[in-house]
């Protein structure tokens, strides 16, 4: 390998695994059917067997090609991994995340957030009133804000006796007032804070996609944006599109693999904010999450196999509010992460929030809705009626079935000038690196300057 990386690996262990293993990163557009060819490499020394050489000439294999993840070891080899198949360029930085997701556009809610903050001040405890601590605190809510039933956890409840008395009985309640599911909960405490900190209560709103993952920052009591950060999904090295990942996760360890690099993805971004903030991860307290039924189920660790099997059945389309800490997101460990119900298979809640946000089922107007991504959707319809439908659109723009097609990453060919005289081409690549390809803009460039130069 290029790194003179050497790793142990037992005999009929796949090449893609063990390369993994020594902590290089191979791209499988395909999901590691070996129908892409993108994970080439060449055995220098060894012996091999090939499971499959689909896209591999006599030529190919005689000259050592093999396709990482088709290929079995038989003993020890020497493996070449071509250096450009492991790059993977992420805009993670306010300006090229700005590029990617433009700011939200807010909007009115008729209720309150379902966590807010309130401002104690509790009366110590003497000889003459001796509450104890969890009870006193329950009188004082019910009696300054009306939080009747007042509930909590028990990692609040150990630490309440301490944070109480060194706050001097002063301190800010972080009450979560319930869920999408469940809107009519008792209130229960999430956190308690010495001193008043309701000036500011933070939540994420968080968007999987396919092929970028996008996390908004925002003051829920203000109703403002504070933060955005955007990262390619770090699914993408496991498959480009959600059949791929979807039997990807059919492999042995396949699903939480899957499941981790989301998480991994949603918590670089949050790090990212956090330090521009000069916030901590115990500062949030509220997560939604939005996303196709695949990414949601990928996200929450649920077996995705039944989607793509007839008759396309989910696990679940409304998802049941889960604690962030069980899912290892960097927010407050007692924080709700709501992920937005979906409707089928391949129609998820990031088009029910879409059909929300447009008040497109509120006019009397018919109305087209279309999300064009990596799985793009369509929602037809008004006031008395919906109907939708989806399909596979990133493949359109990221190359798929392409020789020489790749995602709009760095060294993609991104514009295709051609002289209307001698017919020569030009063109502009993405961060003005070699060329490695050609990605959908700069295809559908190409497309535009032969038809108008007469090409084609």
């Amino acid at each position: 390998m290029p790194a003179n990386i050497e790793v142990q690996a037992e005999p009929g262990a796949l090449v893609h695994d063990v390369i993994e293993r020594a902590g290089l990163s191979l791209v499988l557009p395909c999901g590691g059917q070996g129908r892409c060819g993108r994970c080439l490499v060449v055995v220098k020394e060894g012996r091999v067997r090939r499971r499959s050489v689909v896209r591999l000439t006599p030529q190919d294999i005689e000259q050592g090609y093999a396709l990482a993840c088709q290929t079995l070891l038989e003993g020890d080899a020497t493996i070449y991994v071509p250096p450009q198949e492991m790059s993977l360029v992420r805009p993670e930085s306010a300006a090229s995340a700005g590029k990617v997701a433009p700011l939200a556009i807010t909007c009115d809610h008729a209720r309150a957030p379902w966590v807010e903050k309130y401002h104690l001040r509790i009366e110590p405890p003497s000889l003459a009133d001796n509450t104890a601590d969890w009870e006193r605190l329950q009188r004082e809510a019910a009696r300054q804000y009306g939080l009747r039933g007042l509930t909590t956890t028990p990692a609040i409840m150990s630490k309440l006796a301490s944070v109480l008395r060194e706050a001097n009985w002063d301190v800010t309640l972080v009450v979560e007032r319930g869920t999408w599911i469940e809107p009519d909960a008792m209130p229960r405490l999430i956190d308690i804070r010495p001193g008043d900190t309701t000036a500011q209560t933070i939540g994420l709103a968080v968007d999987i996609g396919t092929t970028s993952n996008v996390v908004y920052m925002a003051d829920l009591q203000q109703g403002t944006l504070i933060d955005h950060a955007s990262a390619y999904n770090g699914q993408i090295v496991c498959g480009e599109d959600i059949i791929s990942r979807i039997i990807y996760a059919k492999r042995p360890g396949g699903l939480e693999h899957l499941q981790k690099l989301v998480i991994d993805t949603i918590n670089g971004l949050i790090d990212h904010m956090l330090d521009r903030q000069g916030l901590r991860a115990e500062d949030i307290y509220l997560v939604t999450v939005a996303g196709n039924t695949t990414m949601i189920h990928l996200f929450l660790g649920l077996d995705p196999q039944y989607i793509r099997l007839e008759p396309y059945i989910p696990t679940v389309n409304h998802p049941v509010p889960v604690r962030a800490g069980d899912l290892g997101l960097h927010v407050h460990p007692e924080a709700t992460v709501d992920c937005l119900p979906g409707v089928g298979a391949y129609v998820g809640g990031d088009i029910t929030a879409g059909v929300l946000r447009s008040e497109m089922s509120e006019q009397e107007a018919i109305t087209l809705f279309i999300d064009v991504g990596t799985n793009g959707e369509l929602v037809l319809g008004n006031s008395e009626w919906l109907i939708s439908c989806a399909c596979s659109a990133g493949p359109a723009f990221e190359g798929a079935g392409v020789t020489s097609g790749m995602r709009a990453t760095q060294g993609a060919i991104e514009e295709v000038w051609i002289n209307r005289e001698t017919a020569e081409p030009t063109y502009r690549t993405i961060g003005n690196a070699p060329p490695q390809g050609i990605c959908g803009s700069g295809m559908i460039s190409l497309l535009g300057e032969m038809f108008i130069t007469g090409v084609i």
